[in-house]
């Protein structure tokens, strides 16, 4: 009985611990991840890379290019809130750079950030420097995409 006694006290002991004020106040408050806007030089950048494509309403003029899949851009895009997202299985085609652009701002009105990306970037498929600085530049090019081209 000593023992059974013993136990429960030592619980009731635990109990209160658990329960101070002081434990609780200890714990330093969880900070929420904070999502950085884009540099606006980037968004500049962006938007003169973007209207560039939806000025162009001419077709791929390297067949080659715009036959590979979007996923040969490369892995995933990081986007500046700490969210990944993989490359799609997509082609480019026949579309314009302007179809592109405008297949994009769709996209991101629908929500699909990562897609709307991955178009962008394919509007400049046959230039693959800017194509590349596109896709480093997650965050601007969806900025850009908000407030170019209409």
């Amino acid at each position: 009985m000593k023992c059974l006694a013993g136990m429960a006290a030592v619980l009731l002991m635990s109990a209160a611990h658990s329960q101070s004020p002081d434990a609780q106040a200890a714990q330093p408050p969880v900070a929420e991840p904070q999502m950085a806007a884009p540099a606006e030089a980037d968004v500049n950048t962006a938007i003169d890379y973007l209207r560039g494509a939806w000025n162009d309403f001419t077709h791929c003029r390297r067949p080659s290019a715009c036959n590979t899949y979007f996923d040969s851009f490369g892995v995933a895009i990081s986007f500046g809130d700490g969210s990944i997202a993989p490359f799609a299985h997509v082609q480019r085609l026949t579309a314009t750079s302007r179809d592109c652009i405008k297949t994009a701002k769709a996209l991101l009105e629908q929500g699909d950030r990562s897609l709307a990306l991955q178009w962008a970037m394919a509007a400049r498929i046959e230039d693959k420097r800017v194509r590349d600085w596109l896709g480093s530049h997650p965050d601007a090019v969806l900025a850009a995409l908000r407030h170019c081209c209409w």
